[in-house]
């Protein structure tokens, strides 16, 4: 029974340790199928982060393409606009500016600001006029009979030339004052018309300059903030991306760590298992031992026996294993 009760403690120990090392091997296995999942998770983190950055790039340098077109073609329209509006506007100006000459040519010579003289009066188209038809109708009666060179129609003449100046004189006098005034007048209204039609351009030209200054600023602003969003998204990608390959890494580290643990929790149960074991054997020889001593009932031979089974010094003779008891006992089986 003591040589079946160590059999039985050994193949407990062997069990216990093979137990150990099939758990070492699982927790072994377990800790290297993680620490692939976690790699292979971060390297799909990371692919993702990088693929999200070029999206966002791409879609800021798109935006700003789109906002440059955009912006060239509201100047182009605000310059052609310009341009219609000069076209407009240049006959105006050039017959104001021609105005503006002859005013200031007037005004040079003192066409426009003379006073009224005698040669102004002689030279009066209406006054001509009609002092020449009063002589010549004169002439004409004096002369049908006989008296051309009379004295009467001298006197005659010169009577109708006092008296035609005093009545013209005035007459001559407003349609030259008219007739400057309305020439000024003209002038005048047309270089107004010329002025304000370059007044007109020059505000056209300023406001247009305005927007397209303004729309260049904000054309700035829009590209510096496509261009900042570019980056920070890039920097997001790839901080995102270093987040997950170091959440990862550490993920695998503590998967194998476990794996690590679990072994050597195995190794360590296989071993208290042995050592179980192996107290069992030794329990089961001392009842084998207890039980002889029983059997022998205090004669030397059980004594023997039982000082053997304990590990004591007395050696049994040939004699000792003849006995009835000997043979009668669960040792000697």
């Amino acid at each position: 029974m003591g040589l079946l009760s160590s059999l039985t403690g050994s193949s407990a120990a062997k069990a216990a340790k093979q137990a150990a090392a099939l758990q070492a091997q699982a927790s072994k296995q377990a800790g290297g199928i993680l620490s692939e999942a976690y790699n292979t998770a971060g390297q799909t983190q990371s692919n993702a982060a990088l693929k999200g950055s070029g999206i966002l790039s791409q879609g800021y340098l798109d935006s700003n393409d789109n906002l440059n077109s955009g912006y060239a073609q509201a100047n182009s329209t605000l310059t052609n606009g310009l341009a219609n509006a000069g076209a407009y506007q240049n006959p105006y100006l050039n017959l104001g500016n021609q105005a503006t000459g002859l005013l200031s040519q007037g005004l040079a010579n003192g066409s426009l600001t003379k006073g009224f003289s005698a040669s102004d009066f002689q030279a009066d188209p209406s006054y001509a006029f009609r002092k020449q038809q009063g002589m010549d109708g004169i002439q004409s009666s004096a002369a049908a009979t006989g008296g051309l060179l009379s004295g009467a129609t001298l006197k005659a003449l010169n009577n109708y030339n006092s008296d035609l100046a005093s009545q013209e004189y005035g007459n001559a006098y407003n349609r030259f004052s008219n007739d400057q005034t309305n020439t000024f007048n003209r002038l005048a209204t047309t270089a107004g018309m010329g002025q304000n039609a370059a007044n007109n351009m020059s505000n056209m030209t300023y406001n247009n300059a305005s927007n397209i200054a303004n729309n260049q600023a904000s054309l700035t602003q829009l590209i510096s903030q496509g261009l900042l969003g570019s980056a920070q998204a890039n920097a997001s990608g790839v901080l995102g991306s270093a987040d997950a390959l170091a959440n990862a890494n550490v993920n695998s580290a503590t998967a194998q760590a476990n794996g690590l643990t679990g072994a050597a929790n195995a190794n360590a149960s296989g071993l208290v298992g042995a050592a179980n074991a192996r107290s069992q054997g030794l329990g089961s020889l001392l009842s084998l031992g207890t039980s002889i001593g029983a059997l022998a009932m205090g004669s030397p031979l059980g004594a023997g026996l039982l000082s053997g089974a304990l590990g004591g010094n007395k050696n049994l003779s040939a004699q000792d294993f003849s006995s009835p008891v000997y043979r009668t006992s669960s040792y000697a089986g």
